[in-house]
């Protein structure tokens, strides 16, 4: 899903910035100048759209879990991705629509980490996007937990100071 709508974030960005060079140069033209950068510039919007919607629906259904387990101390939604510590003594994580409650016995290691890209002036738009698909992959707060179906988990916090406030609750909750 994230992929998905990578793809046509970017793809619709080329005719969004065409289309508003249109709406600027071809304003003073007329109703058909407008129209066509308008209609350029639909796609960008309908896509940032539909992730919206996406992530309303999973948040929802990651809060609904949070409060079936007591309600939550700490809860954080991300990217698609969710943390939250329940009042009852639970963890409640969250991947896209996988929303998953789990003892807090259960987490076996937690870490963080943060991929930097490298910074070059002309570098090939292939390799930018696969930087930033390995800075999507390789930053956040990774958990592993006693579950046959899904042993590691990512919760994709961009921000180091998100990140550290996660890792200091995890230690204060599990003693470390």
């Amino acid at each position: 899903m994230r992929s998905l709508f990578r793809v046509l974030f970017f793809f619709s960005l080329f005719p969004f910035f065409i289309g508003l060079i249109l709406l600027v140069v071809m304003a003073s033209a007329g109703a058909a100048g407008l129209a066509i950068g308008l209609a350029l510039m639909l796609p960008l919007a309908i896509v940032l759209l539909l992730k919206r919607v996406a992530s309303g629906r999973y948040k929802q259904g990651f809060e609904n879990t949070i409060a079936s387990c007591g309600g939550a101390k700490f809860a954080d939604f991300a990217d698609l991705t969710g943390i939250a510590i329940t009042n009852n003594g639970k963890i409640v994580l969250c991947n896209l629509a996988n929303v998953r409650a789990y003892p807090l016995e259960d987490v076996r290691s937690y870490k963080w980490a943060t991929f930097e890209p490298g910074i070059g002036g002309r570098k090939h738009i292939a390799t930018l996007a696969q930087e930033m698909r390995q800075q999507d992959d390789g930053t956040g707060l990774f958990l592993s937990v006693k579950d046959i179906e899904n042993p590691s988990w990512q919760i994709r916090f961009k921000k180091k100071p998100q990140i550290d406030k996660w890792f200091e609750i995890l230690n204060q909750v599990f003693g470390n």
